[in-house]
């Protein structure tokens, strides 16, 4: 697996708002829509970047809900499992055979919990706190 590292670029500050606005609207990191804007480039140019991940990445960054996170997900040969330490697995599909902590690709259930606004499919949804006053 490709490790990450960071950059530095100097950009002309419109280009950082536009990346800001473009994020935002795609409803992703300003990280995540660079490392997929790079990656079509690249593939667009015929030099794709070899990360057997890309795929994984792509759906992360794209999806709207757990749901189309698996269908997307599954479009690249994986889906995401509960793992018995609580945490999201990736697991290659359809042989559903763990391939990685999801953790390991900088993403987390907590995160995408809140990012969805919906606990992940199959979680039981905590009742809500009672609204009772003090007499």
């Amino acid at each position: 697996m490709t490790q990450s590292m960071p950059v530095a670029l100097d950009l002309p500050v419109p280009l950082i708002l536009a990346l800001g606005q473009a994020a935002r609207d795609a409803g992703v990191t300003p990280t995540d829509f660079v490392i997929l804007a790079l990656t079509d480039a690249l593939h667009e140019r015929g030099h794709p970047p070899g990360d057997a991940t890309a795929g994984v990445r792509q759906a992360l960054g794209l999806a709207g809900d757990w749901l189309d996170l698996q269908r997307r997900l599954r479009q690249a040969g994986h889906v995401l499992r509960r793992h018995r330490d609580g945490g999201l697995y990736l697991h290659d599909w359809p042989f559903d055979r763990p391939v990685l902590p999801l953790s390991d690709l900088g993403y987390t259930l907590a995160g995408l919990t809140l990012r969805f606004a919906a606990p992940f499919p199959g979680e039981p949804v905590a009742a809500p706190l009672s609204q009772t006053r003090a007499a």
